[in-house]
């Protein structure tokens, strides 16, 4: 979203009217879309969640005793946010949903402004 921001004021700022920017911001939106909705579906338990998202474990030694020490010190210090549950809701819709209505927005005002954007 804040690359999507920064490109606007640069085609506001500078009020250029080329592709590039327009298919830049295009791009971002739509990638946008298709992120949060793999989102949804993890949180609605559509599709299994990436591995990713459970948590990252480094291995210090190849000594099994230490390598058990180092992932149970690494397990009781990582603070890991499931992505396949709901962190918060706003007016009963997940945050997830909200981001993915953004992105659609930014996506419909894209296209609408280069569709109605009179050509030079």
């Amino acid at each position: 979203m804040m690359t999507i921001l920064a490109l606007s004021l640069c085609v506001v700022v500078t009020g250029y009217n080329g592709r590039l920017f327009t298919t830049l911001l295009y791009l971002l939106a739509f990638g946008g879309i298709i992120l949060c909705a793999f989102h949804i579906g993890v949180e609605q338990k559509w599709w299994a969640m990436p591995q990713s998202c459970i948590g990252k474990a480094e291995i210090t030694s190849t000594d099994p005793a230490e390598m058990l020490k180092s992932l149970q010190a690494q397990m009781k210090n990582q603070k890991v946010s499931r992505c396949d549950q709901v962190n918060w809701y706003l007016f009963g819709l997940p945050a997830s949903w909200w981001t993915c209505l953004a992105f659609l927005f930014a996506t419909i005002v894209i296209v609408r402004r280069e569709w109605t954007t009179p050509k030079k």
